[in-house]
């Protein structure tokens, strides 16, 4: 039974799996500011600029947060780290929803269809609707 928003993410985004990654050809929110947080971190390793692209597209863990997201709210760390360590997935996951103004409570999105909504196109950009019907379906209404 789904008790937490984190759960319910988890759950709908990867099935609860920490280690799951999915490559997002089309995105396109990298600024060469995060592309130099990623470099920090991995400093003293090398990686060809389409190379660290690609890892900044790539939605990572059981809650799927975008690489150049994960840099642009301050993780230090290497993409590695973060993708074998769930605690870290969790810490973040709460530090995006903080930042993106979408820090809801379970009944929050269960009975708002306003929060909902927005919670579903902030975390995933969904306009349609479709992503905030999946999140009610998977809290049982």
């Amino acid at each position: 039974m789904i008790k937490t928003t984190s759960q319910l993410i988890a759950q709908l985004e990867s099935g609860n799996n920490i280690y799951a990654m999915r490559y997002e050809k089309n995105w396109r929110y990298i600024t060469n500011e995060i592309r130099e947080s990623f470099l920090w971190a991995h400093r003293g390793l090398y990686f060809s600029r389409d190379t660290v692209d690609m890892i900044l597209s790539t939605s990572w863990g059981k809650h799927q947060i975008m690489g150049s997201v994960l840099y642009e709210i301050g993780f230090p760390g290497k993409i590695l780290d973060f993708a074998q360590n769930e605690e870290l997935q969790e810490w973040y996951f709460h530090e995006f929803l903080e930042t993106r103004g979408i820090y809801y409570s379970l009944d929050e999105l269960r009975n708002d269809e306003r929060k909902r909504n927005k919670f579903a196109y902030r975390y995933n950009g969904d306009q349609t609707g479709v992503y905030a019907k999946r999140m009610l379906n998977l809290m049982g209404e």
